[in-house]
C-alpha cells in the first residue's frame, strides 16, 4: 500500500509538472505565432511603402519560423487544434498570404500604390482580424483541453481503484496546484497587461506634454506680438521686428502640424512620394539658401562640399529630399552653438549620399539610441534647452527609407556628428555629369524664378468664396494688391448667385477661389452645381482641409487645384497667375496632372 502511495503520488507529481509545462509551451507558441504574424505582416506592408527588396528578404526569413510554431503548437494537441481552428480562419490564412505575395509580385514590377492598396484594403483587414480571433479561439481550447487532461486522468484513475485515498487525494492537490498556476499566470498576464497600459498612457502623456510646449511657445509669441504691434506707441521699425517674430513663430507652429500630419500619413501607410527628374545640386542650394538666414543668427558657418563627379539630375521626390535635408541642417545648426555645419554631397553607384556635419555638441551611444524614435530626444534636458517636438527625426528616416536608401549617424561628444542621408538615383545619365567646380556653380537656385518678395501681377475679375472674415481681408489685399478685381462672397450660396449675375450683366468672372468649408452651402456642392450648370472658368480650392484625400476630394467636386491655409502670399498669387493667364487648355492640362500624381 505505501509502495503504491509512493508510486502515485510521484506520478501525479510528474504528471502536473508535463502539464504545467504543456501549459506553458502553449502560452508561449501561441506569443510567438501572434508576434511573427505581425513581422510577416509589417514586412509586406513596408515592402509596399518603401519599395525595398530587404522588407520582402525579412518576410522570407520570418515565414519559416511562423510555420515552425504553428506545427510545434498542433503537435500538442492535434485534436483540438484541428476542431478549434477551422476552415473559416485557415481560409483567411491562406488569403492573407496570397495578398502579401501579391505585393511582393506587385513592387517587383514597380507598382508600389497598388501594393500599399492591397495591404490596406478592407479585405486585408478583415482577413487579419477573421484570423486572429481563429487563433485566440484555438489558444484557449489548447488550455482547456490541457488543463482538462488532468482532471479526466484522476477520475479514470480513481474509479479503476489503481490509487489509494490518500493517492487521489495526491492527485487532487496536484491538480488544484496546477489550477493555482494558472491563476499565476493569469495574474502575470494581467500584471502584463496593465504594465503596457500604463507605459502607453505614459507615451501619450509625454506626448501630450510635448505638444502642448511645442505649441504654446510659438503661440506665446505670436499673441504677445500681435498685441505689442497693435500698440499706438510701437514706431515703424518696431512694428516690422513684430510682425517678423510673429510671421517666424506661425511659420514654426505650421511646421510643428505639419510633422504630426506627416508622422499619422506614415503610420497609416497613406504617405507616398512622387519620383521626378530633379537637381540633386539645385535641391542643396535651396536647403543652403533658405538655412544661411538661421545659421548667420546662430554665428555658424554653413557651406557645401562636392565630390566630383555627380548628376545633374536623379529621379526622387525631390520635396521629400528637401524635406529630409531641411531637417537634418536645421538640426546641425540647432545644436551647434559655434563653429561650422558642412554638406558634402557624394554620388556612389545607384546613391547620392548627403554628409551633414556639424562641429555642435555630439551625443553618446546610449543618446544615438533614441534618435530616430517620434517625440524623442537625446534626453530632457536638451529638449530645454534646445526646443522641438523630436518629431523631425523620426519622420526623415522613414522618408529616407521610402526613397530606398536610409539615414546613419555617427557621433562623438563635444567633437560633432555625421549625418549621412542616402537615396536612391534611379538611372542617371552618365554624359550629364558635372565634373568641376565650374559645372556645378551653373546650378543656381531661382534661376529664371519669380522673386517670392516681389508681387505676380495679375488681371482679371475674381470671386472669392470665403466665411471668415480675416481671411477674406488678406486674400483680397494680396489679390487686389497684385491688380485683380475682387468679389467676395460668405458662402457657396451666394457664389452660386455672384456668378449667375455676373454672367447676366457681361462680365463672367475669370477665376473662383472657393473655400470648402462654409454655412449655408459648402464649397464642394457649389463647386458642383457650377459645374453642373456648365461654368467653365477655373476654380480653386482655398481649404485648411491638407490632407492628401482632401486634395482628392477637391478635384473630384470639379476644382482644378488645391490650396491650403495658412496662405501662402506667393503660392497664391503665382496659381493665381497661372489660371487668369493660361488658356483652358492649360489650366485642364494642369489638372489632368495633378490628378495623375494621386
Amino acid at each position: 500500500m505505501l509502495l503504491s502511495v509512493a508510486l502515485s503520488l510521484g506520478a501525479a507529481r510528474d504528471y502536473v509538472q508535463v502539464q504545467q509545462h504543456r501549459q506553458m509551451r502553449v502560452q508561449e507558441l501561441s506569443g510567438s505565432i501572434q508576434h511573427l504574424d505581425e513581422v510577416l505582416t509589417m514586412s509586406a506592408r513596408m515592402a509596399a511603402t518603401t519599395g525595398d527588396a530587404a522588407w520582402e528578404a525579412r518576410y522570407a526569413k520570418h515565414e519559416p519560423l511562423l510555420d515552425a510554431a504553428i506545427k510545434a503548437l498542433i503537435a500538442i494537441s492535434p485534436v483540438v487544434f484541428e476542431q478549434e481552428l477551422g476552415t473559416e480562419t485557415d481560409a483567411a490564412n491562406q488569403r492573407l498570404v496570397a495578398l502579401e505575395h501579391e505585393s511582393f509580385e506587385l513592387v517587383r514590377h514597380g507598382q508600389s500604390v497598388a501594393a500599399r492598396r492591397l495591404l490596406f484594403s478592407a479585405e486585408y483587414r478583415a482577413q487579419k482580424e477573421l484570423y486572429a480571433t481563429g487563433w485566440s479561439r484555438t489558444e484557449s481550447a489548447l488550455r482547456t483541453a490541457v488543463a482538462a487532461e488532468a482532471q479526466d486522468l484522476m477520475h479514470r484513475l480513481a474509479s479503476l481503484g489503481a490509487l489509494s485515498v490518500a493517492a487521489v487525494l495526491a492527485l487532487g492537490l496536484g491538480v488544484l496546484r496546477l489550477g493555482a498556476i494558472r491563476r499565476r499566470m493569469r495574474d502575470q498576464s494581467a500584471r502584463e497587461r496593465a504594465e503596457v497600459a500604463e507605459a502607453a498612457a505614459t507615451v501619450k502623456g509625454q506626448f501630450l506634454a510635448n505638444m502642448s510646449h511645442a505649441i504654446r511657445t510659438p503661440m506665446t509669441a505670436i499673441l504677445g506680438y500681435a498685441d505689442l504691434l497693435s500698440d499706438p506707441t510701437q514706431n515703424p521699425e518696431q512694428q516690422r521686428a513684430c510682425a517678423h517674430i510673429i510671421r517666424r513663430n506661425g511659420q514654426h507652429l505650421l511646421s510643428v502640424i505639419n510633422d504630426i500630419l506627416d508622422l499619422s500619413k506614415i503610420e497609416a501607410g497613406a504617405m507616398t512620394v512622387q519620383r521626378e527628374t530633379c537637381s540633386p545640386l539645385q535641391v542643396v542650394h535651396d536647403v543652403l539658401s533658405l538655412m544661411q538666414v538661421r545659421a548667420n543668427a546662430s554665428g555658424v558657418q554653413l557651406r557645401a562640399e562636392h565630390v566630383l563627379p555627380l548628376p545633374l539630375e536623379i529621379h526622387t521626390d525631390s520635396m521629400r529630399l528637401r524635406q529630409i535635408l531641411l531637417n537634418l541642417m536645421g538640426n546641425a545648426i540647432k545644436f551647434t552653438p559655434r563653429g561650422d555645419v558642412v554638406v558634402t554631397v557624394r554620388f556612389a553607384g545607384a546613391e547620392m549620399a548627403f554628409d551633414v556635419r556639424d562641429t555642435g555638441i555630439g551625443m553618446d551611444a546610449e543618446q544615438r539610441s533614441h534618435l530616430f524614435r517620434a517625440f524623442s530626444q537625446v534626453d530632457g534636458s536638451t529638449r530645454r534647452r534646445f526646443g522641438g517636438t523630436g518629431l523631425g527625426l523620426a519622420i526623415s528616416k522613414r522618408l529616407a527609407l521610402m526613397l530606398g536608401g536610409d539615414i546613419d549617424v555617427t557621433s562623438t561628444p563635444d567633437v560633432g556628428s555625421v549625418f549621412t542621408l542616402r537615396v536612391e538615383t534611379g538611372a542617371v545619365d552618365v554624359e550629364r555629369l558635372a565634373r568641376t567646380p565650374a559645372e556645378v556653380a551653373v546650378v543656381r537656385h531661382g534661376d529664371g524664378a519669380q522673386d517670392a518678395r516681389k508681387s505676380i501681377p495679375l488681371a482679371g475679375r475674381i470671386l472669392l468664396a470665403e466665411d471668415g472674415l480675416d481671411n477674406q481681408r488678406l486674400v483680397r489685399f494680396h489679390l487686389e494688391r497684385a491688380g485683380a478685381s475682387v468679389n467676395v462672397v460668405d458662402n457657396g450660396q451666394q457664389a452660386l448667385d455672384a456668378v449667375a449675375r455676373a454672367n447676366l450683366d457681361g462680365e463672367p468672372f475669370d477665376l473662383v477661389l472657393m473655400d470648402m468649408q462654409m454655412p449655408e452651402l459648402d464649397g464642394y456642392a457649389a463647386t458642383r452645381c457650377l459645374r453642373r450648370d456648365g461654368q467653365r472658368m477655373p476654380i480653386v480650392a482655398l481649404t485648411a482641409h491638407a490632407m492628401v484625400g482632401d486634395r482628392v476630394r477637391c478635384l473630384a467636386a470639379g476644382c482644378d487645384d488645391h490650396l491650403t491655409k495658412p496662405i501662402d502670399r506667393a503660392r497664391l498669387l503665382a496659381t493665381c497667375a497661372l489660371y487668369l493667364t493660361g488658356a483652358p487648355f492649360a489650366a485642364s492640362a494642369h489638372r489632368a496632372g495633378a490628378l495623375g500624381a494621386r
